[in-house]
C-alpha cells in the first residue's frame, strides 16, 4: 500500500471513531452507550493498526511515525519519499 494512502486512511479511521465515541456518548442512540462506543474505538483501532503496517519507507521499509509533518525524506535511508 502506498504510505500517502495508509495516513490518509488513519486520519479518516481517526476521526470518525472519534466522531462515533462522542456522538453515542452525548446522544442516545438506537444501539446503546456500550455498543456505540466499542464500535468507535475498533473503528480508531483498525486505523492504528494499518498505519503501524503500512506507513514504511518504501525503500527500506523503515516505520514512519504518522504524528506530526511528513517527513520529505526516510529517516534511516534518506531517499526521498515521493509524497
Amino acid at each position: 500500500m502506498n504510505p500517502k494512502l495508509s495516513l490518509v486512511i488513519y486520519r479518516i479511521c481517526l476521526y470518525v471513531g472519534i466522531a462515533v465515541i462522542l456522538i453515542v456518548a452525548l446522544f442516545d442512540t438506537p444501539i446503546g452507550k456500550g455498543a456505540g462506543i466499542a464500535i468507535g474505538a475498533v473503528i480508531t483501532l483498525a486505523g492504528a493498526v494499518q498505519v503501524n503496517l503500512f506507513y514504511k519507507c518504501p525503500h527500506c521499509g523503515q516505520y514512519i511515525n504518522p504524528r506530526g509533518k511528513q517527513p520529505p525524506k526516510c529517516p534511516k535511508c534518506g531517499k526521498d519519499l515521493n509524497w
